[in-house]
């Protein structure tokens, strides 16, 4: 039997060659001076190389070499620093790259011709306009070139937001905005009358606002709302319109009357009184005599009766009031006559025929010296009118009044009216006209209430 002798290395099997019982890889490197005989292990995990490792290999596997040029960076720089050299330059311990430098000094020897040189380069601008950031690529900074990836167009999102901000301040995007809520969400409050029913936005008006204006038309002005021309379709080009806000209210569904209907009303209404005709209809009284009166659902050729307490009294109709008044007419005979109702009479009887009476400065200051004398109902009255303090009879007529306090002090507002006794009646003989600070030295004594100011 033929026996095989193996190399005398550690851990190699081959077979022996030559006469120093080597195989004839080993025998070779052993002519060549560059056999290792210690065992080497690898930098990484610590086990022993294979018998095939090169002097420059340090690691057993590729796996290793990996990891720790994950975490040291030693593999590529120790490596490199056998196999090519280290830099030229002092204090430089990186492994040459190319023209005996490091990648480090090569470039710098190349942008700015000196190994030890650095500039820094010059960040170019975006070329988007009014843009002042860094240029990314193509031209553009990083928002401008993602939108130009995303859109095609650079200035797509800038362009949005101008457009938004355009439709915003229009008053046709509120409608718009309204017109969607009330389909789409079922949280709005009107949703069941609209989505709830089926009512949807046309797919060209969901989500762009200026074609909506296109189809639609600008609004003619304010009042007038979003109506459907015919309410069992949906809202889309050619079935909407802008309508007066009183004109779409009558086509909403919880509407019972029609324009045939306060016509019926106003036929009805000599024979009928205002709360029968509200019982027939199913409506309010008021909302008859508003019908009436032609202030709803207003017909042109309708002629509605004479509206006393909306009518203007002229001053005319003043001077017409005064003559019926001093030839001793009734109030019911001046209001037939003057065509006007009997409170306004009563009113402008009262108040002066021309409203001199009512406007004059010291009208009101007549009116409170007379309420808290005569009024028990009047706040001040226990302090005056229950203490036995009157009005003279002279001062009951306005006029004679303002002829014994003037002449009236100017300015108005820092002067009023004031007893000289402030325990005597209101009388000619016991008026002064006095400041604050006058009136507050002529009060009553501490336990009692202080004097008027009126």
């Amino acid at each position: 039997m033929i026996t095989i002798k193996t190399c005398v290395f550690p851990r190699c099997e081959a077979s022996q060659y030559g006469k120093e019982q080597h195989c004839r890889r080993h025998y070779r490197q052993l002519q060549e001076g560059t056999l290792i005989l210690e065992e080497r292990k690898c930098k990484n995990c610590a086990t022993g190389l294979p018998i095939s490792a090169t002097l420059n290999q340090l690691y057993c596997s590729r796996s290793c070499n990996m990891k720790c040029q994950r975490k040291h960076g030693c593999y590529t720089k120790e490596r490199a620093l056998v196999s090519r050299g280290a830099c030229t330059i002092p204090e430089c311990s990186k492994p040459i790259h190319a023209n005996n430098l490091c990648q480090s000094h090569n470039n710098k020897l190349r942008r700015n011709g000196d190994p030890l040189v650095s500039k820094k380069r010059q960040k170019s601008q975006c070329t988007a306009v009014d843009c002042n950031n860094v240029h990314v690529s193509k031209g553009f900074c990083m928002a401008h070139y993602r939108s130009l990836i995303k859109y095609g167009d650079h200035m797509y999102v800038e362009n949005k937001k101008k457009r938004d901000k355009e439709a915003k301040a229009r008053p046709e995007y509120m409608a718009w905005q309204s017109m969607k809520t009330r389909c789409n969400n079922p949280n709005a409050g009107n949703y069941y009358l609209y989505g709830a029913k089926g009512i949807k936005v046309s797919e060209l008006w969901e989500k762009n606002f200026w074609q909506f204006l296109a189809d639609v038309g600008e609004l003619p002005e304010i009042g007038y709302h979003l109506s459907r021309k015919d309410h069992q379709k949906n809202y889309e080009p050619g079935n909407v319109e802008w309508q007066p806000a009183a004109e779409n209210s009558r086509y909403h569904s919880g509407v019972i009357l029609s324009y045939d209907k306060a016509n019926e009303i106003r036929n009805m209404h000599p024979e009928k009184t205002m709360q029968q005709i509200a019982v027939i209809f199913g409506i309010t009284a008021s909302q008859v005599h508003r019908i009436i009166k032609n202030y709803a659902w207003v017909d042109a050729e309708y002629i509605p009766t004479t509206n006393r307490r909306r009518m203007k009294i002229t001053d005319e109709i003043k001077l017409k009031i005064k003559k019926l008044h001093e030839k001793g007419s009734t109030y019911d005979e001046i209001s037939k006559l003057a065509q006007c109702s009997i409170s306004a009479v009563q009113s402008i009887i009262n108040n002066g025929y021309l409203g001199e009476k009512a406007a004059h400065p010291l009208y009101r200051r007549w009116q409170g010296m007379r309420a808290r004398c005569q009024d028990k109902n009047h706040t001040s009255y226990p302090n005056y009118g229950g203490r036995g303090i009157k009005v003279c009879s002279r001062w009951d007529d306005f006029w004679l009044f303002i002829e014994d306090v003037s002449p009236i002090p100017t300015p108005l507002a820092l002067y009023s009216l004031d007893r000289t006794d402030p325990n005597g009646d209101y009388e000619p003989s016991n008026f002064r006209w006095s400041t604050k600070s006058e009136q507050n030295n002529n009060k009553r004594k501490k336990s009692e209430e202080d004097n008027d100011n009126i």
